[in-house]
């Protein structure tokens, strides 16, 4: 005797709608977040050849802004695959929300680190 299947979870076509309008904003952000990088990692460079060695640090901000992006792209694409695929809303919605849960430890992260590079250079 077969094991009872359980049917797939769907979303309603309201909630596609709704799911899309975030998968594009997400986009957006991570193309905005992406080009941010960019100049971050540029400007560093030039700052590099032309002043002094500070330019590391543009170049560390805009690989942490980079990595956001495409982090934030990955959630986005699972948001867009909820919408275009049918059988497989649950496995891309716990995907996108774990894409989710990295970008915020990220900025978690980065708002600590600042916190203590902030608490330091006030004591001393």
């Amino acid at each position: 005797m077969a094991a009872p299947t359980e049917p797939p979870f769907e979303f309603t076509t309201e909630q596609d709608q709704s799911l899309a309008a975030i998968a594009l904003a997400m986009k957006l952000l991570a193309v905005v977040l992406l080009g941010l990088a960019a100049v971050r990692i540029a400007f560093g460079v030039i700052e590099i050849f032309t002043s002094s060695w500070a330019g590391l640090w543009y170049i560390v901000e805009g690989l942490a802004t980079g990595f956001m992006g495409l982090v934030l792209l990955a959630g986005a694409t699972d948001t867009q695959f909820i919408v275009d695929t049918t059988g497989y809303d649950k496995p891309h919605l716990l995907n996108a929300f774990t894409s989710l849960a990295v970008f915020y430890k990220v900025q978690i992260g980065l708002a600590l680190f600042i916190g203590v590079i902030v608490l330091l250079r006030i004591l001393f």
